[in-house]
């Protein structure tokens, strides 16, 4: 007798727990945004993901640098997450834009990028104004970009 009402009791705990698991609601996370935009610079992001349009209208009021970032670089991970961190320090005239290194090979090739973790300041034309390859900041990135 003992022993049916022990497993009774086991497997209503079981049949509960995972009751419990299944119908628990799910837990609050936080969302981050991932490009780093400040509440004043949501029609123009900071960080910004490539293209030739987001090129335009950053150097039409401002500065462009491309970032030819790479999501397996430790490098480009590590400068992308400074960016972010300190997003409220990069001047409202400059826009950061991240180039995909592997899949942006015009790209790469319009500006003889050869390895990934590379900055590219380019006018309004699209015209290289200064390149470099590594920056683990955004102070290192900042005091390498041309006025």
């Amino acid at each position: 007798m003992n022993v049916k009402i022990l497993g009774t009791l086991l497997l209503i705990v079981a049949i509960g727990t995972v009751g419990y698991m299944y119908l628990k609601p799910a837990e609050k996370t936080e969302v981050t945004r991932e490009m780093g935009i400040s509440d004043e610079a949501v029609m123009a992001p900071v960080l910004a993901p490539y293209s030739a349009e987001a090129v335009k209208e950053a150097t039409t009021n401002g500065r462009a640098l491309i970032f030819f970032h790479a999501p397996w670089c430790p490098f480009c991970r590590a400068a992308e997450a400074d960016i972010i961190a300190n997003f409220d320090q990069i001047p409202p005239d400059l826009t950061i834009i991240k180039a995909d290194y592997d899949s942006e090979k015009e790209l790469k090739k319009r500006y003889n990028v050869t390895t990934q973790h590379t900055f590219v300041q380019v006018d309004a034309e699209g015209n290289e104004v200064t390149k470099w390859v590594g920056a683990e900041t955004l102070e290192d990135i900042l005091s390498r970009i041309a006025l």
